[in-house]
Order: C-alpha cells, then structure tokens, then sequence
C-alpha cells in the first residue's frame, strides 16, 4: 500500500509472452506447447488445492511468459479470486467485472460464478490459440450459436487428435461437460 492505495507487485520475468510469440511465428509446434503448458497447469492446479482455493480467471497466452531457457510463468493475478469461507460451500466465485475475449468461458461473463472449471476452459483455449495461431470465438458468442468453435485441427494439420480432444473438451460451453479439474485435463494430455 503507498498513499493509502493499494497495489500489486511481482517479480519481473525477462522472457516473451506467448501471444507475441504466435503473433510472430504462427501457430507454434505441439511439444513447445504442451511443455509449456504443463508446469502452467500445474501451478494452477497447486492453486486450486490450497486451503483456500484460489481461481486466476484471466489465464491467455498474454499472460504467460516464457524465459531464454524455456520456463514458462503465468502471470497476471489482477482478477484473480481467492474462494473465501463465505463461498467455501459451492466454491465458487461471483462473476467477474473483466474478462478476456475468447479466453474466458460463458461463466465468467454471467452471474454463474467461476471455479475451477473455468480455469480448465481458459487453458484450453490457450492451447487453441496457441496450436493454431488463432484466438478462439467468445464463449457468448459460441454459446448462442452465433458462431461455431472451429476444430483445431482446420487451422494445423500437425495437430494431435487427441490434443485436439483434450482442447474441445476443455472449451465446452457448460462446466459440468469440461474435465472437472485441471489435473483432470493434464493427466488426459498426450506426453
């Protein structure tokens, strides 16, 4: 806190993020991918296991940023929300004043409320973007059949089906049809 406002500070990480890396090179090799996105979920999902539950909400690939020697950080904590014991029932949380177009899913932008699963569909569109160079729809948009969610695989051939699986299951529409937590969605990624 500094002049009675307060503020939040992180460590600086020298690296690039991975919207400007997609931006400059088109869609990027699945390996790279999945070897970033692993540690990225696997701090996720260290968040959502602790005593009090915490829920990023804002997880894109401008939020990732990847060091010289490959070590991926998530980063970005500013709509962030820690499930306190007032929501330690359902464990979730109210709706979010932010979201981020194509990466956040239908629950965010309504008074649904976020949990977990709603960090599993914005690693999932993660990795739709960056597997195949471009952002996915807006979840309102997908869900009221204004437009369709293309198939990965449309846009790079070079895509597994099974991680193009793991990505359409992420990114369905209801929470309940999504993989139930994020280790759920890694365990269920190709090595």
């Amino acid at each position: 806190e500094w002049n009675n406002r307060p503020y939040f500070a992180m460590a600086f990480v020298d690296g690039e993020n991975l919207e400007a890396l997609v931006d400059r090179m088109g869609p990027l090799q699945e390996g790279h991918v999945l070897s970033w996105i692993r540690p990225v979920a696997d701090a996720v999902s260290y968040l959502h296991t602790q005593k009090r539950p915490i829920i990023h909400r804002d997880i894109k690939p401008g939020n990732i940023i990847v060091t010289k020697d490959g070590r991926p950080f998530l980063v970005d904590f500013g709509i962030a929300k820690v499930i306190t014991s007032s929501l330690w029932r359902n464990k979730t949380t109210r709706a979010a004043r932010a979201v981020s177009g194509g990466y956040s899913p239908l629950e965010q932008y309504t008074r649904g409320g976020t949990d977990a699963r709603s960090d599993v569909y914005a690693l999932g569109a993660t990795l739709y973007h960056l597997l195949t160079g471009v952002s996915p729809p807006e979840a309102p948009d997908i869900a009221s059949g204004v437009v369709k969610l293309p198939e990965p695989h449309l846009f790079n051939r070079k895509i597994s089906h099974w991680t193009e699986q793991v990505i359409l299951k992420a990114m369905q529409q209801k929470p309940e049809d999504r993989f139930q937590s994020v280790r759920d969605l890694l365990n269920t990624l190709p090595r």
